[in-house]
């Protein structure tokens, strides 16, 4: 479900910005629901943990971030998209953001010490992936 992409200031559906979207429909839908637009790790994680959302989807991030997984796991800066390269023909954007570098970027532990619900069920199972894949690797 995309929230909200208008600004509803003043009109009949302010109650619609900001989270209001996804509390207006989580009641009338039961099954597995996907949130995106304007995503953080911080709002993702509230909207699981108040059972808003089932699922994140994080589009513009990944766009700058292949390791977004990474970044989230150990509380590192973002790259911005470099908005003039997306979609262009050419060889600058998507493959030429910086990759991680943990020891310039990471802080001590998730958010107020604790994983979250994102933390928890999306980046363990993929850096588990990752770490078989790279056991295969070496």
């Amino acid at each position: 479900m995309m929230g909200a992409t208008t600004d509803f200031t003043g009109g009949p559906l302010e109650h619609l910005a900001g989270d209001g979207m996804f509390q207006h429909f989580r009641p009338l839908y039961n099954g597995h629901l996907i949130a995106n637009v304007e995503m953080t790790q911080e709002r993702g994680n509230r909207l699981i943990r108040a059972g808003l959302a089932d699922s994140i989807a994080f589009g513009r991030p990944f766009i700058a971030n292949p390791d977004l997984p990474e970044r989230f796991l150990v509380g590192a800066t973002l790259n911005e998209v470099s908005w003039p390269t997306v979609y262009a023909s050419g060889p600058d954007g998507y493959i030429d953001y910086p990759a991680l570098n943990v020891k310039a970027n990471a802080r001590l532990g998730p958010p107020e010490n604790e994983h979250s619900a994102f933390d928890a069920s999306f980046n363990k199972r993929d850096y588990s992936a990752a770490e078989k894949n790279n056991a295969q690797k070496a």
